[in-house]
């Protein structure tokens, strides 16, 4: 709990999108709502910064379950009403991608500073409309970037700034596992991201994350060259009503970094995974490797690198996993889109510096314009530096 000695200041967020499944189960029950019953997020300058949530959906019985759940009083099914109350000074998009340049739009309008779930917008013009929208108002804006704060990958950066593994070779990501298509179980992931027209599509939906971790971590893109397939191309929505895939549910990427490195990327819905997490990143170095889970990371030295021998006649005697060095480093855990959170709010109460803002977003989807570009023209695409 606060100390009573510490001032506290309440700040208004519209959460919107409430009853989406991110929405519910990571930036609510991980993050907002332990804030508020921790008694604020404490800043640098001893003030407790108190969330003060309206949440806001279009299903009226859903979004009573979510306010009930956690104790929270005020939601409404009224975007309108919401960006009028002037209570709420910020504005929160976590609902479905289409349509999110029009809210986000209107949202600058009524003056709201704005926090977004990735992608910024469905393209590099629409992003490129928002980032002018952004700059016109002089307000507050951020894209949620969440995966570069996971354990394992910031185990890893701290292996690539230790300098331990010499040049960097190349770098080989794989991601995903298997979505279930509804009719005989459940599936894990909603309708709508495998229809174009609400925004749906892996590349539109996954690349986000991939390439603020490719920046993060090892620089800027240069071109890239992407292969997509709709392998499930029939699902059941939540209804147990048939419809047509008519997006992408498995990407394989290759890119090359401004510095000339090469990343290779393969995610898919349709996969089963047999490797030690659902993402891994290994890194080969001239003096060492790397390999990074959600939460471990992993080194192999250029001294203790084996020399196995291919025979195909007999089972291989070493056992490769058991051969790497935990790269250690663990330190308490801190949810990764709560340290987003914290940062932007510390940005909106403090104007502290901020990275992640909508200039950073529309980088990422030049990243990815460059990907269907590469897609539909079968070649190589320059991303724009």
């Amino acid at each position: 709990m606060a100390d009573n000695s510490e001032q506290a200041r309440r700040i208004g967020i519209i959460v919107n999108g409430a009853t989406g499944g991110v929405t519910n189960t990571k930036h609510l029950s991980h993050v907002l709502v332990p804030i508020i019953r921790e008694g604020g997020l404490r800043l640098e300058n001893g003030e407790r910064l108190i969330p003060d949530l309206l949440l806001l959906a279009r299903n009226s019985a859903r979004l009573k379950e979510v306010a009930d759940k956690y104790g929270l009083a005020n939601w409404t099914t009224d975007l309108e009403s919401a960006l009028a109350n002037r209570d709420y000074p910020l504005y929160f998009d976590a609902a479905n991608t289409g349509g999110r340049v029009e809210r986000v739009l209107r949202a600058f309008e009524a003056g709201k500073q704005v926090y977004t779930e990735k992608p910024l917008a469905e393209n590099v013009s629409d992003a490129k409309e928002l980032v002018a929208a952004a700059e016109k108002s002089g307000l507050k804006n951020g894209v949620v970037v969440d995966k570069i704060y996971l354990p394992g990958l910031k185990k890893l950066k701290h292996v690539l700034e230790s300098d331990s593994l010499g040049r960097i070779l190349a770098v080989n990501i794989n991601f995903g596992w298997w979505v279930f298509d509804g009719q005989d179980q459940p599936s894990q992931r909603a309708s709508w991201n495998y229809r174009k027209e609400s925004g749906g599509g892996l590349l539109l939906d996954m690349f986000p994350h991939w390439v603020s971790i490719i920046h993060h971590l090892f620089g800027d893109i240069a071109e890239i060259c992407c292969q997509a397939n709709t392998l499930i191309p029939e699902r059941w929505d939540e209804e147990g009503q048939k419809y047509r895939v008519d997006v992408e549910d498995s990407v394989n990427a290759f890119m090359t970094l401004a510095d000339g490195t090469p990343v290779q990327l393969s995610t898919s819905w349709a996969t089963r995974v047999h490797r030690k997490d659902l993402m891994t990143i290994q890194v080969d170095g001239r003096r060492g490797s790397a390999v990074a889970t959600l939460h471990e990371c992993f080194t192999q030295s250029l001294e203790d690198t084996p020399k196995p021998y291919f025979d195909p006649e007999h089972k291989q005697p070493m056992q490769f996993e058991k051969q790497w060095q935990d790269a250690g480093g663990s330190e308490p855990f801190v949810h990764s889109f709560r340290t987003g959170w914290e940062e932007f709010l510390s940005h909106v109460a403090l104007d502290r510096p901020f990275k992640f803002d909508f200039e950073a977003g529309l980088q990422i989807m030049q990243v990815i314009d460059a990907g269907y570009t590469s897609i539909e023209d079968r070649r190589w695409e320059k991303v724009p530096q």
